[in-house]
């Protein structure tokens, strides 16, 4: 077997785990894996997303083409689940390590010989961004995504909240306001913290508003923002298992796979049953 010293791991990574990747550095990691282990990893697109982004997947394992039991790893489908992706990208690393030899094994998954023999076997496709436009933006603006930053449906001529950071700070962040009609009490054991009211509670009472503009406003009344406010789909809602349109199930999209990520993952994995 051939050995791989961690300093040559360290070399090779970006650090994701310690920071949140951008699209760029990410791109740069897993071509850096493939480039450095071309016999045990492969780097292609799956699919390229609305702003030009790939669908990064990597495929672990000796003699990739051969069938045979596979697992399958994603992360970051949720715009703001940047972790997602660091820990995808640390079981990917871990993979390679347990494949190259001893000096990789400190970050090894498996606690026995017999549990590394038996993952070796397995080829992995691991997929660390499954919602790459919608993490840059989040990385880039701090706003809240909850999967794809875009919103195509026709009828927005009604007020509504688009999340952004209004102060340039670097953050978007959420505001309460007292209402007496808000939804929120003040916790009596950790002041600051809300909680939901409930029927007994005294006033004052708070709506919590995201940091943002209000589209479309009559300059009276303020909408009550939702966590789709200005964001159409979230994905996880968008495949064919249990989908149900938008009056039942919001955020499920227009119709099933809808989206080119969520699609792009069902076309592959239809294509590999030995997933």
């Amino acid at each position: 077997m051939s050995t791989a010293p961690a300093s040559r791991f360290d070399a090779l990574s970006l650090g994701f785990r310690e920071r949140f990747l951008s699209y760029d550095e990410l791109t740069r990691q897993v071509r850096a894996w493939a480039d450095a282990f071309p016999d045990l990893c492969r780097a292609t697109s799956i699919g390229r997303t609305p702003e030009g982004r790939e669908l990064w997947l990597l495929t672990l394992g000796p003699d990739p083409d051969r069938t045979r039991p596979s697992a399958w790893v994603d992360g970051n489908m949720h715009a703001s689940e940047l972790c997602g992706s660091s820990v995808a990208l640390a079981v990917a690393e871990d993979i390679l390590r347990l494949h190259l030899g001893r000096d990789g094994e400190a970050t090894s998954p498996a606690s026995s010989e017999l549990a590394a023999a038996r993952l070796r076997a397995v080829r992995f496709y691991i997929l660390p961004r499954m919602s790459p436009d919608g993490a840059e933006a989040v990385l880039n603006s701090a706003r809240y995504v909850r999967s794809v930053p875009r919103d195509e449906r026709p009828a927005r001529a009604h007020a509504y909240w688009r999340c952004d950071d209004v102060d340039g700070d670097g953050l978007a962040l959420s505001m309460r306001i007292r209402d007496p009609g808000g939804e929120m009490v003040e916790s009596a054991d950790f002041p600051g913290l809300l909680l939901p009211r409930s029927v007994d509670d005294a006033p004052p009472y708070y709506k919590v508003y995201p940091e943002g503009v209000i589209e479309n406003f009559d300059g009276k009344n303020v909408p009550t923002p939702h966590f789709l406010s200005d964001n159409q789909t979230d994905l996880n809602r968008n495949f064919t298992y249990s989908w149900a349109p938008d009056s039942k199930q919001e955020g499920a999209g227009a119709f099933p796979l809808s989206e080119i990520e969520s699609r792009a993952v069902v076309e592959f994995t239809t294509q590999h049953p030995e997933i």
